[in-house]
């Protein structure tokens, strides 16, 4: 029962790192569409005298991306990647060494 409970918490762990990892992907596919399509279709529509917002938008969109990173990664209790095993082997081969 207890091995059984190990291997539920090791696939919710897997789950949750997964989630992040996908959410973490979403976040690399927009920014890169944005800051290569969208921004470079912003810079040819917009007159001359516009043409400073296609670097305000890169940089923006570029900041907003590395908080949102910095956020989804953080040192917290509820990290999925900062979660140490429960394995009772690991303490069994750890102890026999």
């Amino acid at each position: 029962m207890k091995r059984m409970y190990l291997c539920l918490s090791k696939a919710a762990i897997n789950l949750a790192k997964l989630k992040l990892f996908r959410h973490y992907y979403v976040m690399i596919v927009c920014y890169i569409y944005f800051t290569r399509i969208i921004a470079i279709f912003i810079r040819i529509a917009v007159p001359f005298q516009w043409k400073w917002l296609y670097q305000v938008l890169d940089e923006m969109a570029t900041l907003v991306f590395f908080i949102l990173t910095g956020y989804k990664f953080r040192p917290a209790s509820d990290n999925p990647y900062l979660q140490l095993s429960q394995d009772d082997e690991d303490n069994l081969d750890m102890e026999a060494v």
